[in-house]
């Protein structure tokens, strides 16, 4: 159990740093396998890891949030299992995006608290920074997949043989990053609009993640 516990501290220690290598590898893995491998078998694992890891995380915080990361390491174990081992596949399609989508929201928020409360500036404050970046690119993919659900044309030149998600990762980072290769681009009003406010809120982190690691380096 002391071994148990060793491991766990060690873990929490290092937190945001295992937090990036697992979004790094959701994020750029599937260039590695082909993407019936990843996204059928890896990926789901990969979700799974990151939630075990967002749970270890938090264990240091009030029992109310990790509860609430608890409930949805559940909610996305048994929603899985309907994707993958059910008849409803397509009806808990929806679902299988929202739920994620309000994790990552969740994790992020955590992150990001975390980050504050960081009083020195370390190399793990520019890893959690490096973490929130990362999230907010696959929380823009995950919006931007939901809505391409409900209108499959809602950007151009997605082709629905290919992976969305894939897609709209891609998508996601160079609108934070503003490169906007126009490739893909929005075409009805909604998609606009959101895809305008994604952009802005990768303009707002950049300039407050910078306030924030100077303010706290000027102080100390």
């Amino acid at each position: 159990m002391d071994k148990i516990k060793r491991w766990i501290s060690c873990f929490f220690d290092f937190r945001f740093e295992i937090l990036a290598l697992i979004l790094v590898w959701i994020v750029f893995g599937g260039n590695l396998f082909s993407g019936t491998i990843f996204h059928d078998i890896l990926f789901p694992i990969s979700v799974f890891i990151l939630i075990g890891a967002s749970i270890t995380m938090v264990k240091n915080e009030r029992k109310g949030i990790l509860f609430l990361f608890l409930t949805f390491a559940i909610l996305m174990f048994f929603i899985a299992l309907g994707v993958n081992f059910t008849q409803w596949r397509s009806n808990l399609k929806m679902i299988a995006l929202i739920i994620p989508f309000v994790f990552f929201v969740l994790l992020s928020i955590e992150v990001f608290r975390q980050m504050l409360l960081e009083k020195n500036v370390t190399h793990s404050i520019i890893i959690a920074a490096f973490d929130c970046y990362l999230l907010l690119g696959i929380l823009g993919a995950t919006l931007f997949t939901i809505i391409i659900h409900f209108n499959p044309n809602a950007y151009s030149n997605i082709d629905g043989s290919i992976n969305v998600f894939d897609k709209m990762l891609y998508f996601s980072f160079i609108t934070l990053t503003s490169i906007g290769y126009g490739d893909i681009t929005p075409v009805t009003p909604l998609a606009e609009k959101v895809t305008s406010f994604f952009g802005l809120i990768g303009h707002f982190y950049s300039v407050v993640v910078v306030g924030i690691i100077v303010g706290k380096y000027v102080a100390k």
